[in-house]
């Protein structure tokens, strides 16, 4: 299935009016008003790609406990549900990628899978929060139970 009919499946789903693609061919989903998720389609290699910019550093702030902190973070499917995070360079930003192949993917298989990368991220950024709010340099990886996306099961 192609990337723009799983979306149009998506849209009715969720009862949207409209879920149009940018002029780049990127589509936009916002989730309880803190979790934005960026979806194309890599046709080359017939990939969904689910990207997520989580916040923004200041310089200086990619210290040697955050990306200890992100590395671990890299090896619990709880804070990844597959994907992983780094710094990009060029904004110096904490982002989030997803690859998932577009063989065989429903709508079933995306409504879970974003279930899964919206629970991550929520999991992720109230980390990120903690870990920016604490005055200590200790990593803390705490499981956090999720927000509810049983909006998705419309």
């Amino acid at each position: 299935m192609k990337l723009d009919d799983l979306m149009e499946e998506f849209r009715k789903h969720v009862e949207l009016d409209a879920l149009p693609r940018d002029e780049d061919g990127f589509y936009y989903l916002e989730f309880d008003d803190e979790v934005r998720v960026k979806i194309f389609e890599l046709e080359e290699s017939n990939q969904l790609i689910i990207l997520s910019s989580l916040m923004r550093l200041s310089p200086g702030e990619a210290s040697a406990p955050l990306m200890k902190m992100l590395l671990a973070a890299n090896f619990r499917w709880a804070l990844t549900a597959g994907g992983s995070y780094g710094i990009e360079p060029l904004t110096n930003g904490i982002e989030y990628c997803l690859r998932e192949p577009m063989e065989g993917m429903n709508l079933e298989k995306l409504i879970e899978k974003l279930e899964n990368v919206t629970a991550a991220l929520q999991t992720m950024l109230r980390e990120l929060h903690s870990h920016f709010a604490s005055a200590s340099d200790e990593v803390n990886l705490t499981a956090v139970a999720p927000k509810s996306t049983d909006f998705l099961q419309a």
